[in-house]
C-alpha cells in the first residue's frame, strides 16, 4: 500500500508541477509582453533620435565633400599652371631654334631620272608662307597623295617648338593617304584636295583669309605668353628654386635611376647654391 500512494502522490504532483509550469510560462510572456511594451516607445525613440544623428553626420560629410572637390578645379588649374611654366623655364634654359617645316617623299629615282636604290627623299618646296616669327614657321604646301582622283593634297605645316612642354602636343592629322612624310612638324592639317595643283594653287588665292583661320594662332600665343612669363620667372630666385625641386622630385620618383644621372647631381648642385643665396638675402 506504501508503495501505491507513493504512485498516486507522484502523479498528483507531476499534475501540480505541469499545472504550475504552464501558468508560470504563461505569467512569463505575459510580463515580457509588457515589458516589451512599456520599452517600444521609448526604443522607437532612441532609434529615431539615433538615425537623426547618423543623418546630420552624413549630411555635414556630404557638405564638407562637395565644397573640398569645388575646390579640385581650381587646384588642378593652378598646378597645370605652374607645371606649364616649369616646362617652358626648361625651354627657355635649353634653348631653342625654330625650323621651316620639311615635307619629303621617296623617289627611287636620282634628279636625272636614272633609277637608285636606296631611294632618296625629295623635299617639297612651300608655296607660301603663313606664319614666320622668332616661335613659329608654318607653311603652305601642295603634295601629291596616293588617291586616284584627288590626287593632289593642299597642306599646312609648321614647327612650333614651345609645343614641347607638353609631351605629344601638335596639330596634325593622320589617316588613309596622308600624303608626304615630315620631319616632325608640329602642326600638320591637310586642308583642302583637288585633281591638280592648279586647282589648289586658284583656292588658296580665293580662300587665303579662310586659310589662315585654320591657324591655331590663339593657343600658339597663349604658349608664348607663358614662355615669356617663364623667362621673366627664371631672374627670380623663389622661381628658380621651386623649378630645380621640381625637377628634382621628377628624377626621384619617376626617372628609371635617375639619382645616378649627371643632370640630378648638377640640379642638386644648382638648387644648394640657391638656397645658399636664398639664405644670405634672409
Amino acid at each position: 500500500m506504501s508503495l501505491l500512494n507513493n504512485y498516486l502522490s507522484a502523479e498528483k504532483s507531476l499534475a501540480e508541477i505541469h499545472t504550475t509550469e504552464t501558468a508560470s510560462n504563461e505569467a512569463l510572456q505575459k510580463t515580457i509582453r509588457n515589458i516589451k511594451n512599456d520599452y517600444y516607445d521609448q526604443i522607437r525613440t532612441l532609434e529615431q533620435e539615433r538615425d537623426r544623428k547618423i543623418d546630420d553626420e552624413q549630411e555635414a560629410y556630404d557638405t564638407n565633400i562637395t565644397r573640398l572637390k569645388s575646390e579640385v578645379p581650381i587646384l588642378n588649374a593652378t598646378i597645370k599652371e605652374v607645371k606649364n611654366i616649369f616646362s617652358m623655364m626648361t625651354i627657355a634654359i635649353d634653348g631653342f631654334t625654330v625650323e621651316a617645316p620639311k615635307l619629303y617623299e621617296y623617289s627611287n629615282r636620282d634628279a636625272s631620272g636614272n633609277y637608285i636604290n636606296p631611294s632618296r627623299k625629295v623635299y617639297f618646296n612651300p608655296i607660301q608662307s603663313i606664319r614666320e616669327d622668332d616661335y613659329s614657321n608654318i607653311q603652305l604646301y601642295i603634295v601629291p597623295n596616293k588617291k586616284p582622283t584627288n590626287k593632289y593634297s593642299l597642306i599646312l605645316a609648321g614647327n612650333f617648338p614651345l609645343f614641347r612642354c607638353e609631351p605629344g602636343r601638335n596639330f596634325r592629322f593622320y589617316g588613309y593617304g596622308t600624303p608626304a612624310h615630315d620631319e616632325g612638324c608640329d602642326i600638320k592639317l591637310i586642308l583642302k584636295e583637288a585633281p591638280s595643283e592648279e586647282t589648289l594653287t586658284e583656292y588658296v588665292t580665293k580662300n587665303l583669309k579662310k586659310i589662315l583661320e585654320k591657324v591655331p594662332n590663339k593657343e600658339l600665343d597663349e604658349y608664348i605668353q607663358t614662355y615669356e612669363t617663364a623667362r621673366v620667372y627664371l631672374q627670380n630666385d623663389t622661381w628658380k628654386i621651386a623649378y630645380y625641386e621640381d625637377q628634382k622630385y621628377y628624377y626621384e620618383n619617376h626617372y628609371s635611376h635617375g639619382t645616378d644621372t649627371p643632370e640630378y647631381k648638377n640640379i642638386l648642385k644648382t638648387l644648394k647654391n640657391l638656397q645658399q643665396k636664398s639664405k644670405k638675402h634672409d
